[in-house]
């Protein structure tokens, strides 16, 4: 049996979102979204291939998403996703080797 996490009382009040969002429902602490469906989490954990950890997936069951793109935010179900899926070009560059700070190559020499 998985720990349960009180998302409801870390955002006890829900508010309507302004007009010019996408998500229809907002938190005085930040953007809340409506929840995701179980089949909605089920769907995510199939399509990673894994689990997702039990507060993260209980968040989505609370809230599909929190924030928005101007600042930090925790994606929703449906822009979730391998970061090679994703930004195949930031993946790529975090994965290429990097020299040691301080370390200077000159060839030619032994």
């Amino acid at each position: 049996m998985s720990a349960q996490y009180a998302w409801s009382e870390r955002f006890p009040a829900r508010r309507p979102v302004t007009e010019s969002s996408d998500h229809p429902a907002l938190n005085p602490d930040g953007d809340l979204y409506p929840p995701a469906t179980e089949a909605e989490v089920r769907r995510l954990e199939e399509r990673l291939g894994m689990e997702l950890p039990p507060s993260y997936r209980q968040f989505l069951l609370f809230s599909d998403g929190w924030g928005n793109a101007d600042d930090c935010c925790l994606l929703g179900v449906q822009e979730i996703g391998w970061l090679r899926d994703v930004d195949p070009s930031v993946a790529e560059s975090w994965s290429e080797p990097k020299p040691a700070p301080g370390v200077t190559r000159v060839s030619g020499t032994s």
